[in-house]
């Protein structure tokens, strides 16, 4: 057994695994660029092409959600499309991320002609090819997020209901004009037509201060007349009666021209275009963060068709690898460029680069791409196999009703059936169970790449969060090394009864939330973390300036104060709800609360600073959320 570093956050024990590699070797050769169109860069590690989120396919043609673009050629948004989509867009949207496709959006429209005549053909007949405003307002209706109802309503009972109903959810043209803030318009009748990146619209005077809020306009109020060589000219003020953009999540400018390249996991390393979140990477650079160089072997396989590409990216490699000489080896790790389907898809339209407890695997992908000598271009030279799952991000319904959405040629067999679906997209969130999710991950790399089978994953590496991290797992991925925020050594249904692993052991309680109780289930068998396999690191802290400020600094000896005359015996943050689930908090802040409630001198739940710590004589911190 071989202790091998992996970057910056943590230290992993793997066993050596035999075997001699597969060739997996494959080119970018320029024909092959090029058929990755302007959504799209050739990864010269697999030879194929990763596409911006929301397109697929073998050269990125393939459209995910095709009403939510504001031109034929234009970038697709959902969870950032801030303006108001069409009702095709958000349902669409609803489809692939659930019940946070439809909050995600107050107002969408759709033309009037479009009759409603059940739930099924409010989803199916569209409603708009694109979500850019038609010329003559009049043709369309506005619809709320309530639209359509979670109904049947092609079954008798339930035609004459009131969410069955053509009005269902429908909003007044005056009282959407007013939520808006101004009146919709063509994107042409826009400066820069806001580069099909935003909405158009002629804001009221004055304008309401919830749709400032909710549709934020470019610029801030500044004007950007049509004209000039770049076609927009810089004004102090905008005048009265000029049209303006409310931009997507990720964009500013008074055309929404210019993009946030901090949106983008390390600003794409300065060698890729930061477009909708997502890293287009330059030729010869891939990965990411647009960060990895393609390594020589790869290089050499794409010489004949592109020298000057092929001799860049050689020397890119070979300064990286000068440059590796002078800091810490790490286990060269390989991390997969999953499709955006299975993966980064739902971060680029959500939740990039965002702190706190559920988001520590995305500062870890960050900082591991960050170190050159850490992360390898060519899967051939690595020892260790990154699985990049957005577990927290991919609230959706794909893996709760459809378990299959993209079967694979040999699915992985559970074994035990597993139980029904959540039926309501609305109720999933951190508590959401990725088992099918992983599976179909898994089942992804053994069919696409060599390395899996080459150890059962045993070198593979995933990154679980959510509130029960390692605990949710399936026995696809029971062998790989699981990071996780929470170290407990036993399975999930044992969470909150200890007591029942007691020599003899009891089995699990039947009665408590882990997903599945039976025995036999990932939930009984399979332990949240395994000691010498697995590893466990903080969660992704956010600590203010002013907090920040009364830490030590890094490297510094620290020097404990004066002891701090205590206001109170016992400090206890966090949330005090579900305290009639055992399992929450394993017992403990049930236990305190019961007892200590109404005592002065112990401050139970809510948040606190540093200065309440140091105000108490204990702090707790027990598990829970």
């Amino acid at each position: 057994m071989a202790v091998i570093a992996l970057p910056t956050l943590l230290a992993v024990a793997i066993l050596d695994v035999g075997g001699t590699a597969i060739g997996h070797a494959k080119s970018c050769t320029t024909a092959a660029v090029a058929n990755c169109g302007p959504w799209g860069y050739c990864d010269e590690s697999i030879g194929t092409c990763i596409c911006a989120p929301g397109r697929e396919g073998p050269d990125c043609s393939r459209l995910r959600y095709p009403a939510c673009r504001l031109h034929r050629d234009g970038e697709m948004a959902c969870g950032t499309f801030v303006g108001p989509p069409s009702c095709a867009c958000r349902l669409q949207c609803e489809a692939l991320y659930g019940g946070m496709g439809r909050r995600a959006h107050e107002l969408c429209w759709r033309p009037t002609d479009s009759a409603i005549g059940s739930t099924a053909s409010a989803r199916a007949n569209g409603t708009s090819e694109l979500s850019d405003f038609p010329a003559d307002l009049e043709t369309i209706e506005f619809r709320r997020a309530i639209w359509p109802a979670y109904v049947n309503c092609d079954r008798p009972a339930k035609k004459d209901s009131k969410k069955c109903s053509q009005d269902f959810g429908r909003m007044g043209p005056k009282r959407a004009v007013r939520a808006l803030g101004g009146s919709p318009l063509p994107n042409q009748r826009c400066p820069l037509a806001c580069s099909h990146r935003g909405t158009c619209l002629m804001p009221a005077e004055p304008r309401d201060r919830n749709a400032e809020s909710r549709y934020p306009l470019a610029g801030g109020g500044a004007y950007c007349a049509p004209g000039g060589s770049s076609g927009c000219v810089p004004a102090a003020v905008r005048p009265a009666g000029q049209p303006a953009c409310i931009c997507h999540a990720g964009y500013s400018g008074e055309g929404c021209e210019t993009a946030d390249a901090s949106k983008c996991f390390n600003g794409c390393s300065a060698h890729g275009r930061c477009t909708g979140r997502f890293c287009l990477c330059d030729r010869g650079w891939q990965g990411l963060d647009c960060s990895l160089p393609v390594a020589p072997r790869m290089a050499a396989a794409t010489a004949a068709a592109d020298p000057t590409a092929a001799a860049t990216a050689t020397a890119a490699t070979a300064a990286t690898a000068a440059a590796a000489l002078a800091r810490p080896t790490y286990a060269p790790t390989y991390i997969y460029p999953l499709p955006s389907s299975l993966s980064m898809e739902y971060v680029y339209q959500r939740d990039q680069l965002r702190r706190g407890q559920y988001y520590a695997n995305l500062r870890f992908v960050e900082q591991a791409l960050a170190k050159q000598d850490a992360v390898v271009a060519d899967p051939e030279q690595a020892a260790l196999f990154f699985v990049p799952v957005m577990v927290m991000q991919m609230v959706s319904t794909l893996w709760l009703t459809n378990p299959s959405p993209n079967p694979s040629p040999c699915p992985t067999p559970s074994p035990t059936p597993s139980p029904s679906p959540n039926p309501n997209p609305n109720q999933v969130s951190n508590l959401w169970h990725p088992y099918k999710y992983l599976e179909e991950v898994k089942d992804h790399l053994v069919h696409a790449y060599p390395y899996w089978n080459r150890s059962q994953g045993a070198d593979h590496v995933f990154f679980l969060t959510t509130d029960r991290a390692g605990c949710w797992k399936p026995f696809a991925i029971k062998e790989s090394i699981i990071i996780t925020t929470l170290g407990f050594p036993a399975a999930e249904a044992y969470f909150g009864f200890e007591s029942r692993l007691r020599w003899p052991r009891k089995g699990p309680q039947r009665r408590n939330n882990a997903y599945d109780t039976r025995r036999g289930s990932a939930a009984t068998e399979l332990d949240c973390y395994v000691p010498g396999k697995d590893v466990v690191v903080p969660v992704d802290a956010i600590v203010g300036q002013a907090e920040a400020a009364k830490l030590p600094r890094p490297g510094a000896t620290f020097a404990c104060r004066p002891p701090r005359k205590a206001k109170v015996l016992l400090f206890m943050g966090g949330a005090m709800s579900n305290m009639g689930r055992v399992e929450y908090s394993q017992g403990v802040r049930q236990a305190i609360n019961r007892i200590y409630a109404n005592d002065t001198d112990f401050v139970l739940g809510g948040s606190f600073t540093f200065d309440d710590l140091r105000d108490s004589v204990f702090c707790l911190a027990p598990s829970g959320w």
